[in-house]
């Protein structure tokens, strides 16, 4: 796999493929709490019931990667991860990050769980 290019006005960041297909699974179901195992499942392939220490840790990770629009990126202890939606600048941001991302995956080559990768 490939890396893919996001940007979000100045900023830019190199996200691996699975980066990218959490990144767009969450965007998806923005402001909506996505569980870990709806995660582990629809994107990174696993079976029901199994558990891995890669989603919390590639989250973390992308997190990271958005600089200063990390804060969109929401853990919910004991639940999932939350792409927000906020009333400042960083929405706009999102909407340009939102559109580079989807020319980026639908560009990109191999298959996915992830349902955005489908259509």
């Amino acid at each position: 796999g490939r890396d893919l290019q996001l940007r979000a006005g100045a900023h830019s960041v190199r996200l691996t493929p699975i980066e990218a297909r959490a990144f767009a699974y969450l965007l998806e179901r923005l402001g909506q709490v996505v569980p870990r195992e709806a995660l582990e499942h629809e994107v990174w392939g696993m079976r029901p019931g199994v558990q891995s220490e890669a989603v919390p840790v590639a989250l973390r990770v992308l997190r990271r990667k958005l600089g200063p629009h990390r804060e969109l990126l929401q853990t919910v202890r004991a639940v999932g991860w939350r792409l927000r939606t906020s009333p400042s600048h960083a929405t706009s941001s999102l909407a340009t990050m939102s559109a580079a991302s989807a020319v980026a995956l639908g560009s990109s080559s191999g298959h996915a769980p992830c349902s955005s990768m489908n259509r």
